[in-house]
């Protein structure tokens, strides 16, 4: 017989590629618009400068613990796994941490918030499990 266990993420961190204090946030709206750098990340969760309605509605309706951190918030535990990776995806589980999406993923979104809870949804049902065997 087979089982299928799913590993359901404790929380899942979506990280911005941008520091969080005003002088980072400064910094990051320079490079945007003076240089046309873009945070993936920020591209799915705000518009121009205030962050997404449809975004705040699927993050209150989900049944997951999703957070949005700056590289100056994440906890040292997750700094340390996710030190060259920002921006990124990842799922906090009982056994440590995974990479749920990269950056290229989330390019792959174009800021489409609908889509991003459709392949969170998808990554964490299909390919988060694993089978044992008795």
């Amino acid at each position: 017989k087979f089982f299928i266990i799913m590993q359901i993420p404790v929380k899942i961190y979506c990280i911005y590629n941008a520091k969080g204090s005003v002088s980072g946030e400064l910094a990051y709206l320079f490079k945007k618009y003076v240089y046309g750098a873009k945070c993936s990340m920020c591209e799915i969760t705000h518009n121009s400068f205030t962050m997404k309605r449809d975004w705040e509605n699927k993050v209150s309706q989900s049944n997951i613990n999703i957070e949005t951190v700056h590289l100056d918030e994440r906890p040292k535990d997750l700094e340390e796994f996710s030190k060259s990776k920002p921006p990124c995806v990842v799922g906090e589980y009982q056994e440590g941490y995974k990479l749920i999406f990269t950056n290229e993923d989330l390019k792959n979104f174009e800021g489409n918030v609908d889509l991003f809870f459709d392949m969170l949804k998808e990554r964490i049902e299909l390919n988060h499990h694993s089978e044992l065997k008795t």
